[in-house]
């Protein structure tokens, strides 16, 4: 660590409950997003629309979601995380209420739409929180240990949907969702301190666009941030179509679809494990190349299991998704934060921003195809590993990778 890091993560003192409160405010929104995917098919018989319809109050939440994010990053290197993460915190739980008492489906995506913008703050600001107070290494383990917790997120959060529903209904997905969100506020409000910090020669409010410009020069930026973007929304592309496929066509009850994500995702975990224990042997280009490999393979497993009418040809190959977003995630984030240390909080919202315009993209693609098979959601996913694979090239510079340990901090 530098010695300006150094200087800064002691002016800092971060509490020791700092790392499991952002776990929290990361997971909230992806938590958002696959909670409910189990009762798909039961909000469109409630709310009496389409099954698209609703599969649209997902892609709604996505685009709000990146929008916020492309907002808020910046806003929170001018204003400030703490005030910021809050505000955020506050309107997810409100909003979630309000889907939950939702009677028409127009009222439900705007609840989504609110959802979303709240619960951007957790994912923006909490990975530029993590910026502030560790060094680049220390970045690249901290986010793997968020990314083991976000690959037990979406394991969890459809079980417990499916249950949720089984037991009483959609509507008590929001319900569990708007106790999380002030939960999550109150441990935000007296546990987590301000730690925007003004940068060695810096000015500690730069001009609010001024990160953004920067950031939308730098290749290596760019590049980390397309392999963000082409892995995550394969997840999503998941989320979107499974339902319809396992618990519409092949008869899987929502309790079972969420066992079935259990197992499937496992490979999350195990991704995010290997990448806290080998960043700093092998830094963190390395460890994305082999996470690219696994999405590629999944995507190809998936089109030749397609035609096979039973859930294990789809949850196999999400193992193999699993595995490389645990490789991919983490290491993309820390080596696009640590590029400019000054502009983390736009560098977490742009990312973020991207992220779920690809991720939107493959929802809502998923939304208009013809879903009675697995094939059109294996080629989704191939052309999302394509889009990591040109990420990856494009991340690559010459000298030490930005994850790497012995590169000085940037300036």
């Amino acid at each position: 660590m530098s010695g300006a890091e150094q200087a800064q993560s002691e002016a800092i003192r971060p509490p020791g409950n700092l790392l499991p409160i952002l776990v929290a405010t990361n997971s909230l929104g992806l938590a958002a997003t696959s909670i409910y995917a189990p009762s798909l098919p039961a909000i469109a018989l409630a709310l009496q629309v389409s099954a698209p319809a609703v599969q649209f109050t997902m892609t709604v939440y996505l685009v709000a979601y990146g929008g916020g994010m492309l907002l808020v990053g910046p806003l929170s290197d001018h204003l400030g995380r703490r005030r910021l993460l809050i505000a955020g915190t506050t309107l997810f739980a409100l909003a979630s209420a309000l889907a939950a008492f939702a009677n028409r489906i127009e009222v439900l995506l705007v609840a989504r739409a609110l959802q979303a913008v709240g619960a951007c703050t957790g994912m923006a600001l909490g990975r530029a929180i993590v910026r502030d107070v560790f060094s680049h290494s220390g970045t690249a383990r901290a986010m793997a240990m968020i990314s083991i917790a976000l690959g037990i997120t979406p394991i969890l959060a459809p079980l417990v949907g499916g249950y949720l529903q089984v037991w009483w209904g959609w509507r008590a997905n929001f319900v569990f969702l708007a106790l999380a969100g002030a939960a999550i506020t109150a441990a935000v409000l007296w546990n987590i301190p301000e730690t925007k910090q003004t940068h060695a020669g810096g000015d500690p409010k730069p001009p609010l666009l001024a990160g953004l410009s920067r950031l939308l020069r730098e290749r290596r930026y760019l590049g980390y941030t397309l392999v963000i973007g082409g892995t995550s929304s394969m997840f999503y592309a998941f989320l979107t179509a499974a339902p319809l496929i396992l618990i519409t066509r092949l008869g899987v009850t929502p309790d079972a679809f969420g066992r079935y994500l259990v197992l499937g995702t496992c490979g999350t975990v195990l991704g995010s494990v290997w990448s806290r224990h080998q960043v700093d042997n092998v830094g963190v280009d390395y460890l994305i190349r082999i996470g690219v490999v696994a999405l590629f393979l999944a995507g190809l497993l998936l089109a030749l299991l397609a035609s096979f009418a039973h859930p294990w040809a789809i949850v196999a190959p999400l193992f193999l998704v699993a595995l490389g977003i645990g490789l991919c995630l983490p290491n993309a984030n820390a080596g696009g934060l640590g590029i400019f240390p000054q502009f983390a909080g736009a560098a977490a919202g742009l990312s973020g921003c991207i992220q779920m315009i690809f991720c939107s993209a493959a929802t809502l693609t998923m939304t208009v195809t013809n879903n009675r098979t697995a094939l059109p959601l294996a080629g989704c996913w191939v052309c999302a590993a394509l889009v990591a694979c040109a990420g990856a090239l494009l991340a690559r510079a010459r000298g030490p990778s930005v994850g790497d340990p012995r590169l000085p901090a940037a300036a």
